[in-house]
């Protein structure tokens, strides 16, 4: 019994002797339709679904056929198509390396990098949610260290000297894929050669979870993105990073524990001076009436609110007759805490098109402002106190 061939066959090309007649009665279809001249070898007759009628000259060049298009229907009459291809023709055979569409997309990549760049970003990013964080990425790292380069004779070397420049590992992922996505485009839209990708082979180290932190360049990137998720998740994702306490502890931040006022300070000199603020106080046990789970370490502290962090929780303060009374700074449900700042932190990596192993979680924030503390001069020891955890990680 023989088997049954189920590869789909390939419709047969449609070559007709083409004139006059038949190219202006020629129809659109829900396709391109495409009808090969018998009478002048390569002539191609292409019509679009949208009814645009153009001739086409089809080649081969490197075991590749090549299609170079002469003009519109409108423009060229049949006799001066099927001359016109006749000539190719003939250059065709005379020289080798004679590639007339070659050559077209050559003048087309005569822009540089920051000229594809621009195409880019309005024939395709403006159509993505993503495209903004793509557009910011290629704008900030690639167009100032190679945009006045030649598209077409940007090498891998070139990439890899860009991708140095770079210290965060995450951005260094995200970027060189937007490398390759941006190339692959201009591609694909006969901009550049089909022949090169400088970013393809190009492999950088996977960071592990524990050297998650935002860069300078994601932090901007992740503010913009707190205003897109809920009003109570953004103002929560804010506040870790202002004051680096842990996620579970700021979503279970109360009002009872926020002491607003003018309070007195004394510095290492012994000077005493007033300021206006508010102190956060984290007992170290759970409360009796179990709306405080103590902190982590079991140890009681406080925060001093910086005037960013200040500002949030007195919007909140403005909006708590909303809140039905509830004890929390960031209520949720049936007078729980608010619970969703993981699945809010997902929402947002989406969004930037951020995904494994470059995903942000939430404690990812905490591990950013102890870092950043670290970087500003402060000793590793301040920063533990800051934070409030013991010495061996971030916890």
């Amino acid at each position: 019994m023989s088997g049954i061939n189920n590869k789909k066959r390939k419709t047969p090309p449609n070559r007709r002797r083409l004139t006059s007649l038949y190219v202006s009665k020629a129809v659109p279809g829900k396709s391109r339709i495409r009808t090969w001249d018998t009478d002048t070898p390569g002539l191609v007759l292409q019509v679009e679904p949208s009814g645009a009628k153009s001739w086409y000259a089809c080649y081969r060049r490197n075991g590749r056929p090549r299609w170079f298009r002469l003009g519109s229907v409108g423009g060229l009459s049949l006799s001066g198509a099927r001359e016109a291809v006749r000539m190719l023709n003939a250059k065709l055979t005379l020289d080798s390396s004679f590639d007339p569409q070659a050559e077209k997309i050559a003048s087309r990549t005569a822009g540089t990098v920051a000229d594809i760049v621009d195409r880019y970003v309005s024939g395709h990013l403006e159509k993505l949610k993503s495209g903004e964080q793509a557009e910011y990425l290629l704008r900030r790292f690639v167009v100032p260290k190679i945009g006045k380069l030649v598209a077409a004779e940007v090498q891998p070397s070139d990439i890899r000297t860009l991708l140095k420049t770079i210290p965060s590992q995450s951005i260094r992922h995200q970027l060189l894929a937007n490398i390759s996505g941006l190339w692959n485009w201009s591609i694909r839209n006969d901009l550049l050669p089909s022949s090169m990708n400088p970013a393809t082979g190009i492999e950088q180290r996977k960071p592990t979870a524990r050297e998650r932190v935002l860069s300078d360049a994601e932090l901007p990137m992740f503010f913009h993105a707190f205003d897109g998720a809920s009003l109570i998740a953004g103002r929560a994702l804010r506040i870790i990073l202002y004051t680096g306490q842990r996620p579970g502890e700021v979503r279970q931040m109360r009002w009872q524990d926020l002491e607003f006022g003018r309070h007195q300070f004394t510095d290492d000199k012994s000077n005493t001076y007033a300021s206006d603020g508010a102190w956060w106080t984290l007992q170290g046990r759970p409360s009796e009436d179990g709306t405080w789970p103590g902190t982590k370490n079991g140890q009681s502290h406080r925060v001093w609110l910086s005037k960013p962090a200040l500002r949030i929780i007195e919007e909140l303060d403005e909006e708590r007759s909303t809140a039905r009374g509830s004890p929390f700074v960031f209520p949720g449900r049936a007078g729980h805490p608010f619970m969703s700042l993981d699945a809010s932190m997902r929402q947002i990596c989406t969004a930037l098109d951020i995904v494994k192993p470059d995903k942000v979680t939430p404690h990812d924030l905490r591990r950013t402002h102890g870092t950043t503390t670290t970087s500003l001069g402060f000793s590793r020891d301040q920063m533990n106190r800051i934070q409030n955890h013991k010495e061996g990680g971030i916890g």
